[in-house]
This record gives structure tokens, C-alpha cells and sequence, in this order.
């Protein structure tokens, strides 16, 4: 893995020049060596080229995303994603970040009464993630902690509905 400026020879004064974007270089799954211009900070495209390099080993174990890759995958652009998708270091079409928020309501519903939870307890607390989340984003991969904490602000009573996340949000 590398991050570096690329330079260019300026056609108008024939000087050298560096790119205003960082690149990233790093070796997919299958060892070929890959480039995607990334972020105009040094600090950015690092941690660009962590997060893919995390990628890449979840692509060769065979193991799921962790959160912190699919908080990253969320933030960076679609094209991008595309790009990744076709050297298969994604699954092609929509990504998990696309989904309706509803879908992952219903498999989180789902794996609570897998996990044995009360019908009420399973009620409430799906309550109470919808009312969170539906106002913040209509996807997962819109969903940021700002955005979360202006709903739960603006919403008085959810400090009654959820004081978990209200004092989570509070912490911010």
C-alpha cells in the first residue's frame, strides 16, 4: 500500500507540477496492483488506504464487513464504490448502504426473537430505532451521528422514548 502525488509536466510553462488529489496503490485479492485517486489531504488518503487495505484482507478471509468499513464505504462516492465493485472487492449491484433503513429494521426484528427477547421488549425497542432513525436518513449509508443527534434534539421526548441513544447522542 502507497500514497503518494502523482506530477504532471505543466503544457503551458513546462514545469513540474503535483496533482492537487493523493493517489492510493495497493494489491487487490488477486495481487494485481490497483490506483484510485482519493482526497486532497494527506491524512484523508491514508486513511483511505487503510480502510481498503482492510478491505482487500476481507475479500481474501472470506469474512464480513466490520462496522468501521461499512461507516467508510458509506462516506466515500459512488463512483468509487462502482470501481470497487468491478475488481470484486465488493458483491456488484446495490450495496448493503443502499438498502431502506425498513430492511434492516426487519432483519434486526428478526434477530431479536432469534436472541429470545420478550414480544414487548421487541416492540419497544423497534419503536424506538424507527423513530430514530426513519426522521435521520431513508438509507443506512445516509445515517450520520450529526445528523441523529439534530433529530433526537429536536424531538423532545426522546429522552422517553430512547434514553440510551439520547445520551449517546448527548456525548457527541
Amino acid at each position: 500500500m502507497r500514497v503518494y502525488q502523482p506530477t504532471y509536466r505543466d503544457r503551458a510553462t513546462g514545469q513540474y507540477r503535483k496533482q492537487q488529489k493523493y493517489w492510493v496503490e495497493f494489491r487487490d485479492h488477486k495481487r494485481k496492483l490497483r490506483r484510485l485517486p482519493t482526497y486532497r489531504y494527506r491524512s484523508q488518503a491514508e486513511r483511505f488506504a487503510r480502510n481498503s487495505d482492510s478491505l482487500v484482507r476481507c475479500r481474501q478471509t472470506g469474512s464480513p464487513l466490520d462496522a468501521g468499513l461499512t461507516q467508510w464505504l458509506g462516506e466515500i462516492p459512488e463512483a468509487t464504490i462502482r470501481k470497487l465493485q468491478q475488481w470484486d472487492l465488493l458483491p456488484p449491484g446495490p450495496t448493503v448502504l443502499s438498502d431502506p433503513i425498513s430492511v434492516h429494521l426487519e432483519d434486526f426484528e428478526h434477530s431479536l426473537i432469534a436472541k429470545g427477547r420478550t414480544v414487548q421488549h421487541i416492540r419497544e425497542t423497534v419503536s424506538a430505532v424507527r423513530q430514530t432513525a426513519t426522521p435521520v436518513a431513508s438509507r443506512i449509508g445516509e445515517i450520520s451521528a450529526s445528523r441523529a443527534k439534530l433529530v433526537l434534539v429536536t424531538c423532545g421526548e426522546a429522552s422517553t422514548v430512547c434514553p440510551d441513544v439520547q445520551s449517546e447522542a448527548e456525548g457527541l
